[in-house]
C-alpha cells in the first residue's frame, strides 16, 4: 500500500464521518454503531475504511465541541449517546472551512494548493494544533514561519530562473552561512514577481493582486510573529489567530501559483 494510497483513504475516511454526522441516521444511536456504519459504508464503496484516521478526527471534533458524547451505558429512552452540536454543525456545513476542523482545513488548502511548500505545510499543522490549545501566540508564530517560508520557496524559484537582476541578488541574499533575513528577501522576491508581471510572462489574478494577496498577508502576519516571538508579554487573542489561520489559504494558494507560474518558464 502506498503512502498516497493510504493518504486518500484516510481523508475519504474523514470525508466518510464528516458527511454522516451531518445526515443523522438510526445508525448513529452510540459511536461504536455508527463507526460499524461507516465501515459498512466503505466496503460497499469498494474501499477501505481507515479506523485510526477517522478515530483521531472524532477525538479532534469532541475536543473542540463538535461533538457532545454521553460516557458510557446504553442510551436511554431511544436518545442518542452522542449529537453533533450546533457549533459542530456550523463548522462542517460551513462553505469555507473553519481552522476549528483542523482535517477538513488541511484537506481544502491542499485541494487549492496541491504543489504548496511541504515545509509550510508542517508549520501550519502545528499553528493550528496551538489553536486548538489556545496558544494563541504559539499560533501566531507558527502561521508566521509557515508564511515566511513560502517566501522563501518562492526566492528559490526566483534564483533558479532568470529574472534580472533579481534572481542574482536573491542567491547571494539565500547563500550560506548567513542568508538574509526574510524582510529583504520579500522585498527582493516582490521586485521579481511584479517584473514578470509587468513583462506579461504571467498574467491574471497572479499579476493584478500581487499586493493584495502576498504583501498584506506577509506583513500582517509577519508583524503578529514578531510581537508574540519576543518577550514583550504582549497577548494575542483568539481573534488575531483565527485571523492568521484564515488569511493564510488564499495567502498559500496564490504564493503557490506563482511558484508554478515561475517554474514554467524555465
Amino acid at each position: 500500500m502506498t503512502a498516497a494510497y493510504q493518504a486518500e483513504t484516510a481523508q475519504r475516511s474523514r470525508d466518510l464521518l464528516r458527511l454522516h454526522l451531518l445526515v443523522p441516521t438510526r445508525e448513529n444511536a452510540s459511536p461504536g454503531a455508527f463507526f460499524n456504519f461507516l465501515i459498512h459504508k466503505a466496503v460497499e464503496g469498494g474501499w477501505t475504511f481507515d479506523w485510526t484516521a477517522a478515530l483521531e478526527y472524532w477525538g479532534d471534533l469532541a475536543r473542540t465541541g463538535m461533538i457532545a458524547l454521553l460516557g458510557g451505558g446504553e442510551a436511554r429512552h431511544g436518545q442518542a449517546l452522542f449529537i453533533l452540536t450546533a457549533h459542530g454543525h456550523r463548522v462542517l456545513s460551513a462553505q469555507a472551512p473553519s481552522p476549528s476542523d483542523r482535517s477538513g482545513f488541511m484537506a481544502a488548502l491542499r485541494r487549492r494548493a496541491p504543489s504548496a511548500d511541504p515545509i509550510s505545510l508542517v508549520y501550519l499543522e502545528e499553528a493550528l494544533g496551538a489553536w486548538h490549545a489556545g496558544l494563541f501566540r504559539a499560533t501566531v508564530v507558527m502561521a508566521g514561519c509557515a508564511c515566511e517560508r513560502l517566501i522563501l520557496a518562492l526566492a528559490e524559484t526566483v534564483r533558479d530562473v532568470s529574472i534580472v537582476p533579481f534572481s542574482e541578488k536573491i542567491a547571494k541574499m539565500l547563500a550560506p552561512p548567513k542568508p538574509a533575513g526574510a524582510s529583504l528577501i520579500f522585498e527582493q522576491v516582490r521586485g521579481a514577481l511584479a517584473a514578470v508581471a509587468e513583462d506579461g510572462r504571467v498574467a491574471g489574478d497572479l499579476a493584478d493582486a500581487l499586493d493584495r494577496k502576498l504583501t498584506s498577508t506577509f506583513e500582517h502576519t509577519r508583524g503578529l510573529r514578531n510581537r508574540s516571538g519576543h518577550p514583550t508579554g504582549d497577548a494575542v487573542s483568539a481573534e488575531e489567530a483565527l485571523g492568521v489561520l484564515t488569511l493564510f489559504g488564499d495567502y498559500c494558494a496564490f504564493a503557490t501559483g506563482w511558484r508554478d507560474a515561475l517554474m514554467k518558464l524555465t
